[in-house]
């Protein structure tokens, strides 16, 4: 019938077998911690349970893929580039501010990945700080 879902045919014999061969998995948490291999202990589970686990390995695919194409990005908003340097957002935009981090303003703030890079080479050439002698907050 047009517009209706293809019913699946299995035969019982194909299913007990692979049963019989399936190992049971160990269960593993996913982001929200919820337990992700539920889903695939048993053969009785309900349908809605599979949907969830079917979304949550879309949504790990779809991260997955939108942070394997961050870095072939020339320019990136300041929550790219706090992704891409391991610094904050606030830190940012304060170097941005103080000059010692090249930006342009594009619907928020934007930069370039050399940039980002620049500016870690030369924090590298400074002494770490002990506890309570960071920067200043002021902006």
């Amino acid at each position: 019938m047009p517009g209706r879902k293809p019913l699946a045919v299995l035969n019982p014999d194909d299913v007990a077998r692979l049963k019989a061969e399936t190992l049971v998995p160990l269960p593993t948490y996913g982001a929200s911690g919820c337990e992700v291999t539920s889903a695939l202990s048993t053969a009785t589970t309900p349908l809605s349970t599979l949907i969830h686990f079917a979304e949550g390995i879309l949504d790990f695919l779809h991260t997955l893929a939108h942070d394997s194409l961050l870095p072939q990005q020339l320019m990136l908003d300041l929550e790219e580039a706090s992704r891409y340097s391991g610094l904050s957002q606030e830190y940012l935009r304060r170097q941005i501010k103080a000059g010692k981090l090249r930006a342009v303003q594009d619907g928020g703030w934007k930069v370039s990945r050399m940039n980002l890079e620049r500016l870690a080479q030369e924090q590298d050439g400074q002494p770490s700080l002990g506890k309570g002698e960071g920067p200043s907050l002021e902006l």
